[in-house]
C-alpha cells in the first residue's frame, strides 16, 4: 500500500468517476492534497508523479449515513449484513470506559460500515471521546450529535440523566477542542422517549446559537409508542412543531417520508429531512444506465438522485460543506468500484449501475486516505478488541 502524507499531492490517474453536475460519468485525472480534491484534470493530463491507476475503476462519492443509539435497537448492536441500514451505535452508555464487549461490537459496525462505503456517519452519542476515537479508528469521517437526557417515558432504568448546566458546558469544550478535519460536532435527539419539551427547546436554541443544526430522530416514542401518546397526545413532529422547533436549524431523521397533517408541518417548516430507509435494498429497481459514449455513460435522472441522495444530499442535511461530490476542492472520500464490471452490466436489461451502488467497493478514500484497500480495512485496530477486519461478499 502506498505510504504518504496527508498533505502530499497524488493523483488517480485515468479514472471513471461520477460528475453530479452533469450526472454522468466522465474519466479525468483527480488530484488530491491536504485531504481535499485539489482539481480534476483530463485524462492523462496530470503533472503530478505520485500516481494512483484508477483505469480499472469507477470512482463513486463515499456514502453519508446516519446512526441509531444503542438503547434504540433494544440494548445490542445489530449485525451490518441483516440491518445495513441506519448503523446502529453507542449512545454513551458504554464505548471504551464501560463494556470492552460491548466496544468491541460497536467497532465491528464502524469497520463494516466503512468496508461498505461509507465514509461519513452522523452519530448520535453522549460520550464523545470514547465514539470519537472508535469511529476515527475505523477511519471515518464523523458528524457526531451530542445528546442529553433528562427523562424516560420507557421501561427500565434508561439512559442517564445529565443537568442541563453541565451538558452546556461539555458542549463548549468538546466545541472549542475537539473538531477536525474528520469530526464536526453537534447536538441531537436521539430518541424522543429521553427528552423533556423543556429539554428539547433548550437544545434548539444552543443549536441556533452555535451555528449548528439539532438532529432529532423522529420515533414517535418506538417501542414504547403508548406510552409517549399518554405523554404527549400527538405525533413526534406534531409535538416538535408545538414546541416551535421546526426550522432551518432543525433535521428531522425519519423513517419514511409523512403523509397527512405530519408531512404539511414539515413541509412548512424549513427543517431538513433524511428519510433513514434501507436504502441498500431498495436502490436497485430505482436506477438504471443510458448506454452513451465511450467515456460518458449519463445516468437517469432517478440514478443521479440516488446517487447524490445516499452521499451529497444527506452531507447538506446535516450541515456538511465539501462532502459527498466528486468536484475541485470536495473533500477527498472516495469509494472505489470495478469499471469493467459496470461496463458488463450496462448490456443488460435494466442496467447495472444501480446494483453496483450495493457491492461492496474495493477501496475507499477518506479525507485523502486509504480507509479500505482491496476490501481490507487499512486502519489499525484498537489493542485488545481481537478483531480481523475484512469484508466478507
Amino acid at each position: 500500500m502506498e505510504s504518504r502524507s496527508l498533505h502530499q499531492a497524488w493523483v488517480i490517474q485515468n479514472t471513471l468517476y461520477y460528475d453530479s453536475s452533469r450526472g454522468c460519468l466522465v474519466a479525468g485525472d483527480i488530484e488530491i492534497e491536504g485531504g481535499r480534491i485539489a482539481r480534476i484534470a483530463p485524462p492523462r493530463r496530470s503533472r503530478l508523479k505520485d500516481r494512483f491507476d484508477g483505469e480499472p475503476f469507477v470512482c463513486l462519492p463515499g456514502r453519508v449515513g446516519t446512526a441509531l443509539t444503542r438503547r434504540q435497537t433494544g440494548g445490542g448492536y445489530a449485525a451490518a449484513e441483516d440491518h445495513p441500514w441506519p448503523l446502529p451505535v453507542d449512545d454513551g452508555m458504554s464505548g471504551i470506559s464501560g463494556s470492552a464487549t460491548e466496544a468491541r461490537e460497536l467497532f465491528r459496525v464502524l469497520v463494516s460500515a466503512v468496508l461498505r462505503g461509507y465514509t461519513t456517519l452522523c452519530v448520535f452519542a453522549a460520550d464523545v471521546p470514547s465514539t470519537t476515537h472508535l469511529a476515527q479508528a475505523a477511519g471515518l469521517r464523523v458528524a457526531l450529535h451530542m445528546t442529553c437526557s433528562d427523562r424516560w417515558l420507557g421501561e427500565g432504568s434508561g439512559p442517564v440523566q445529565q443537568p442541563w448546566d453541565i451538558f452546556q458546558r461539555s458542549y463548549s469544550h468538546h466545541l472549542d477542542g475537539r473538531e477536525s478535519d474528520t469530526l464536526r460536532l453537534g447536538l441531537g435527539i436521539g430518541s424522543q422517549l429521553c427528552v423533556s419539551p423543556t429539554l428539547t427547546v433548550r437544545l434548539h436554541r444552543l443549536a441556533r446559537e452555535s451555528g449548528r443544526r439539532l438532529l432529532v430522530r423522529v420515533d414517535d416514542g418506538r417501542p414504547y409508542f403508548r406510552n409517549f401518546q399518554d405523554a404527549y397526545a400527538c405525533s413526534g413532529i406534531q409535538l416538535l412543531d408545538n414546541l416551535g422547533v421546526l426550522d432551518v436549524f432543525t433535521t428531522l431523521v425519519l423513517d419514511r417520508l409523512p403523509g397527512g397533517t405530519d408531512g404539511r408541518i414539515v413541509g412548512r417548516s424549513g427543517a431538513s429531512v433524511i428519510v433513514d430507509g434501507h436504502i441498500d435494498g431498495t436502490v436497485s429497481h430505482m436506477a438504471c444506465w443510458h448506454s452513451g459514449a465511450d467515456q460518458d455513460e449519463t445516468l437517469s435522472n432517478v440514478a443521479q438522485e440516488t446517487v447524490d441522495g445516499l452521499a451529497w444530499n444527506r452531507a447538506q442535511a446535516i450541515g456538511l460543506d465539501g462532502v459527498g461530490r466528486i468536484e475541485a476542492n470536495a473533500c477527498a472520500d472516495i469509494r472505489f468500484h470495478a469499471r469493467g464490471s459496470i461496463a458488463d452490466r450496462t448490456r443488460t436489461a435494466g442496467g447495472g449501475f444501480s446494483r453496483v451502488l450495493g457491492d461492496l467497493p474495493i477501496h475507499v478514500l477518506v479525507n485523502g486516505c486509504w480507509a479500505v484497500k482491496a476490501r481490507r480495512c487499512r486502519n489499525i485496530v484498537p489493542r485488545n478488541f481481537g478483531i480481523q477486519a475484512v469484508a466478507t461478499t
